[in-house]
């Protein structure tokens, strides 16, 4: 856990400034459109999703503002994100609540004074001719958000780049010692759970390549949500594999009985592949609709909600099944039976399998605490969040 933390500190604390940020338009099924971005004032660690406002069309529905009254004026309505193109708007800005963000063109600097210390302020790094007819035209045609968020130096860049390769050398790794374990047992010894922990290995091994390359070659092409799409697939289809097979251990099969293990596990893998394919596919479809939270926000709530009910479920197979079968094990051995030394086989294998899920279930229920200290302030921390979820 100490490596985690030193690797992610390591990794996300080598920016060498803390004032470079990007804007993006995220556009429904056509990619994504980025502005670089310079904070004047406000949060360092900030990350903003959702809509984006124009002042000009904010300060005509509250046509009554006029000089005389404008100090004593509040805006009523709530705009979290607004750009002002105009500098004679500038004025404006101490009539919405303190926690509005605002985005103005880079030559307006100047007009920003210390009355307005309180507000996150951005500057547009560039011409905002282009971001002006985005802003526009997006509103009035298409389905889209916005984000903004922190900006990868070279440097983490690189870092992040070196990671990939270093996931993908441990994933590769893992898969080719586990067949070299499994060529060791005898054909005659064979179980279902061999062909299971080969196939997970070789699943995890296949969605890191998958991911890593998508996000090192297409992470800024126009279609790259097809990509995103697709590795969501394979990762529940990875998910639906581990988590079926985990159930199934915890509930004593290939440990207390073997029977019914095929049909069983079929059924349970396709309730999840579907369960987080229908969800997963929702989260990414509704956040250019709604504008509730962020993205990564709602696969939090996801994630959390589904290792919790493992932890539970977890916890109610050490009552229902570990529980019993260490009284057995006593039983067995104060009648000096036979069967001691197979019954505290199954059991140590039980109580391990059940430690395991255990102590995963709680680190992952954790992990949002790690994104939200490291990652979650980036503008592509959506893409962040998968990479570390698959190393985890």
């Amino acid at each position: 856990m100490k490596l985690i933390f030193l690797f992610l500190f390591l990794l996300f604390n080598s920016i060498d400034s803390y004032e470079e940020y990007q804007l993006s338009f995220e556009i429904f099924l056509s990619g994504d459109k980025k502005f670089d971005l310079y904070l004047i004032n406000g949060n360092q660690n900030l990350f903003y999703s959702g809509k984006i406002e124009n002042i000009e069309e904010i300060l005509y529905k509250n046509s009554k503002i006029n000089e005389k009254n404008k100090n004593n004026y509040q805006i009523e309505g709530n705009y979290p994100l607004i750009y002002i193109l105009d500098k004679n708007y500038i004025k404006y800005i101490n009539l919405f609540p303190i926690n509005t963000i605002f985005v103005i063109p880079y030559d307006y600097i100047g007009k920003i004074n210390n009355s307005y210390d309180n507000y996150t302020i951005f500057s547009l790094l560039g011409s905002y001719f282009e971001f002006e007819f985005y802003s526009s035209y997006l509103k009035k045609e298409n389905f889209y958000y916005v984000k903004i968020g922190k900006k990868s130096n070279e440097t983490t860049q690189n870092n992040l780049n070196l990671f990939l390769f270093l996931n993908i050398f441990i994933s590769l790794g893992i898969s080719l010692i586990i067949r070299d374990a499994i060529k060791k047992v005898e054909q005659e010894d064979h179980l279902p759970i061999h062909f299971l922990i080969k196939s997970i290995s070789d699943i995890l091994f296949i969605t890191n390549l998958l991911n890593n390359l998508s996000l090192l070659f297409f992470k800024d092409k126009e279609y790259f949500y097809v990509i995103e799409f697709m590795l969501i697939f394979i990762y529940s289809f990875y998910k639906s594999i581990f988590y079926a097979s985990m159930i199934l251990i915890l509930l004593g099969f290939t440990t207390i009985s073997f029977y019914g293990w095929g049909p069983k596990f079929k059924k349970i893998n396709l309730k999840i592949l579907i369960y987080d394919l229908i969800f997963s596919t929702l989260i990414l479809l509704s956040i250019y609709f709604f504008n509730i939270t962020s993205k990564l926000n709602l696969f939090y709530i996801k994630n959390i909600s589904e290792h919790f009910a493992l932890l539970c479920f977890t916890i109610y197979c050490i009552i229902k099944k570990v529980i019993p079968l260490g009284k057995q094990a006593n039983y067995e051995q104060s009648i000096r039976s036979d069967l001691v030394k197979c019954i505290k086989f199954k059991f140590r294998r039980l109580l391990f399998s059940s430690f395991i899920m255990l102590a995963y279930t709680i680190f992952f229920l954790n992990t949002p605490f790690l994104d939200k200290k490291y990652i979650y302030h980036y503008i592509d921390n959506f893409n962040y969040h998968i990479i570390f979820q698959l190393f985890y």
